[in-house]
């Protein structure tokens, strides 16, 4: 992993952890009503997040050319 996709890694758990203190405190204005308000809520948006940083992630990986053992023998051992 280089350091461009630990940066996404970083900034992905500080936006879970955001996203959580925001739908926890609106949650519990609503009273009885916190578990549906925070599924409702917190589900759709930590998916977005990580769905987000995976796609960046692989956007972001490095690109290693595969190598042909056949032509180059020694990169194979």
């Amino acid at each position: 992993m280089n350091l461009r996709q630990r940066a996404v890694v970083v900034v992905m758990d500080l936006l879970l952890v955001a996203e959580l203190m925001v739908c926890m405190y609106l949650g519990q204005q609503q009273g009885d009503g916190l578990t549906v308000f925070f599924l409702k809520t917190y589900l759709p948006a930590g998916a977005v997040t990580v769905l987000t940083a995976w796609f960046l992630i692989r956007q972001l990986r490095d690109r290693m050319p595969l190598v042909d053992a056949a032509h180059n023998p020694q990169t194979s051992m």
